[in-house]
């Protein structure tokens, strides 16, 4: 006795490469990926907002935003804002569990912001201006 299946994805995944079960499933991919492209709807008023992949809300951020907010505190980062929310945008993109492909790549131009950052908040000094602060001003000469 044999039983009897339609065909389509069920089956296309069973190994048939039919006319029915190559169309079925290439319906299904189709769908699949307009469903994943489409924006997800906003709520409205209820008070429940939708996140879009990799969208934090606002109130709750993740350990290495919080970090690097501790860090700014400490540094001069208002002299460079705009590689400071470059800097911040990547820690995002290092939080979220989705994107494990970009996080090398986010982690190496994240490490090289920090660098500009830190660089950016020293103060710069002639040569003269420090060696003049080296030597006190009463010592006598020759």
């Amino acid at each position: 006795m044999s039983v009897s299946v339609e065909h389509g994805r069920a089956m296309y995944n069973a190994g048939c490469r039919c006319d029915t079960c190559k169309s079925e499933m290439s319906e299904y991919r189709k769908a699949r990926r307009r469903r994943l492209a489409e924006p997800e709807p906003d709520v409205g008023n209820s008070g429940v907002s939708v996140l879009r992949p990799g969208q934090m809300p606002v109130e709750q951020v993740g350990p290495r935003v919080a970090a690097f907010r501790r860090a700014m505190e400490s540094l001069n980062g208002d002299k460079v804002p705009d590689l400071v929310a470059a800097a911040e945008s990547l820690c995002e993109v290092l939080d979220n569990p989705k994107a494990l492909s970009t996080r090398p790549a986010a982690a190496a131009k994240f490490a090289e912001l920090m660098g500009q950052i830190r660089k950016s908040g020293d103060e710069k000094k002639s040569k003269l201006a420090s060696v003049r602060s080296m030597t006190s001003g009463n010592a006598k000469t020759g």
